[in-house]
């Protein structure tokens, strides 16, 4: 089935676009341990002892805040191709041609989790060997599972949520690492792997104390922590809510954190970290946008953050978008909506063309030789919202909605990919 792709006449204004090589999210609030920084209510810098985590086969860090339920896998599924009813809900490309995907597959009465692999950008998948994550489901939202993946290389890969696993030999084995739980971000770049990772219990708003940032060397499970950020409870009740999210590009590392959890009502941006080139993390200069926003580098220090502000109602708001060349020493406004727009999804800009989903279904393209357009993928029959968009180089990329889509073309065309037979 082709993808229906809509061309519609834009005004002389610019729409908002984002910058991001990786995959970003708006809100910074999915699902997802002591520090060289620490981070004060007030957003103030003060040293604080590093420790060393090793992986473990004991009790997750939550200190027993759930039972485990029984292990689930889709282990005997490897070297066949993922079965009937796979969903994905992660997606890692490290070249044009080798990938892996996370997901869910039936396994006799139970869903186990299923991590497969192609090698020749799409046109064949066979299963790799799946972690044996505790979780029933991601769609259930039991209290542990998998939803995300990356791959540093061809060998050193992580699966996380609600749990951390890694893999040194591409995907063939696994192995947990107790960080503490949800993992919010993970990224690596450069021979080094981050990971964001919140102190929570079952839910999303059982959060106590400080989002976490950790750093390990690709091929290590030797992590360690480096920053920590106090989130305070929301402004309007109902504890904690943690996030954070991480941005990469050729060694540069960058990250965000809400510091309420949530938007307050006059509005604040989010606190924004880098990592110098010495290996320290040191508070940076935020764009002075009033709400939430995303965070997105097309280069180690061009960096876009876009924004939504407090003019906001019904599924719409007023953006702003704000540049960086600098690494975050300066911003400057470069757009600002004319009027509320569909709020953004996931974000993503290549040396061709900078692409932005919105919560309407649709992409929009808008091309450096100015042509501008808007995609809807719908291989499924239906029109399907876009979870992430990523490129690992100006042609080749790869969308994930409930399915899966590649483009060879910098994002001309989109085709759907198929796992089973």
């Amino acid at each position: 089935m082709n993808v229906d792709v809509h061309r519609i006449q834009r005004s002389a204004t610019p729409w908002l676009v984002l910058a991001a090589v990786l995959i970003v999210t708006v809100s910074g609030l999915r699902w997802g341990t002591q520090s060289a920084v620490f981070v004060s209510n007030s957003g103030h810098l003060s040293p604080a002892p590093a420790t060393k985590v090793t992986p473990t086969q004991g009790q997750d860090s939550t200190s027993g805040a759930f039972s485990q339920p029984p292990l689930r896998s889709g282990s005997e599924l490897v070297g066949a191709v993922p079965p009937s009813g796979f969903h994905p809900s992660g997606v890692s490309f490290i070249s044009e041609d080798d990938g892996w995907v996370l997901g869910e597959a039936p396994c006799g009465e139970a869903t186990c989790t299923v991590v497969a692999r192609t090698r020749d950008a799409g046109a064949h998948w066979q299963v790799a060997g799946a972690p044996e994550t505790a979780g029933e489901s991601e769609r259930v939202r039991s209290a542990s599972y998998v939803s995300a993946i990356r791959f540093a290389d061809e060998r050193n890969g992580w699966v996380f949520d609600r749990e951390l696993w890694a893999t040194h030999d591409g995907g063939a084995s696994w192995r947990p690492v107790r960080l503490g739980n949800p993992v919010l971000s993970l990224e690596a770049t450069a021979g080094r792997v981050y990971a964001v990772v919140g102190s929570c219990g079952v839910s999303a708003v059982e959060c106590t104390g400080p989002v976490r940032l950790y750093e390990a060397e690709v091929g290590s499970d030797d992590w360690r922590s480096v920053l920590e950020v106090q989130v305070e409870p929301r402004p309007y009740g109902g504890g904690q809510l943690h996030n954070g999210h991480l941005v990469v590009h050729d060694g540069a590392a960058y990250l965000t954190v809400q510091r309420y959890g949530a938007p307050k009502e006059d509005g604040e941006p989010p606190l924004l970290f880098a990592r110098t080139p010495a290996g320290h993390w040191e508070r940076r200069e935020m764009a002075p946008c009033d709400w939430a926003g995303s965070l997105a580098a097309s280069g180690p220090r061009d960096l876009v953050f876009v924004c939504q502000t407090g003019e906001g109602a019904f599924q719409q708001a007023v953006y702003e978008l704000y540049e960086s060349s600098d690494g975050a020493q300066s911003w400057r406004r470069e757009w600002r909506s004319q009027g509320r727009v569909p709020h953004v999804i996931a974000v993503a800009v290549t040396t061709q063309a900078k692409f932005l989903a919105r919560n309407t279904g649709e992409l929009d393209v808008e091309r450096v030789d100015g042509r501008r357009y808007s995609v809807r993928f719908n291989a499924s029959g239906e029109s399907e919202l876009v979870r992430s968009i990523s490129f690992v180089d100006s042609r080749h990329g790869v969308v994930l909605t409930g399915g899966l889509y590649v483009t060879r073309d910098s994002g001309l065309t989109w085709e759907p990919i198929r796992f089973g037979p």
